[in-house]
């Protein structure tokens, strides 16, 4: 079960883009990708790539947000410098 949560945020942005009139093929001229493997993907064929999803997200004018679940505030800023140094 656990690895099919990824078809319910495909199913999800499949859903936003489709309400807001984006094809198919406007996501794959907006993120450089296949318009076949974007079918693919929101017809739950091709697992995508966390980095796909992100793409595939923007194009459509998805953003995600992180939150923890005792609503502990975040300093993004400090996780982004550290994240630039330890991951050049």
């Amino acid at each position: 079960m656990e690895e099919e949560k990824w078809k319910i945020l495909i199913l999800l942005l499949r859903e936003i883009a489709k309400e807001k009139g984006i094809t198919h093929w406007d996501i794959a001229v907006e993120t450089g990708m296949d318009r076949a493997h974007i079918t693919h993907i929101f017809n739950l064929k091709n697992k995508p790539r966390i980095d796909i999803v992100f793409k595939i997200a923007s194009a459509i004018g998805v953003n995600f947000s992180i939150s923890t679940m005792d609503e502990e505030k975040l300093d993004y800023a400090k996780l982004l410098k550290q994240t630039k140094k330890n991951y050049k």
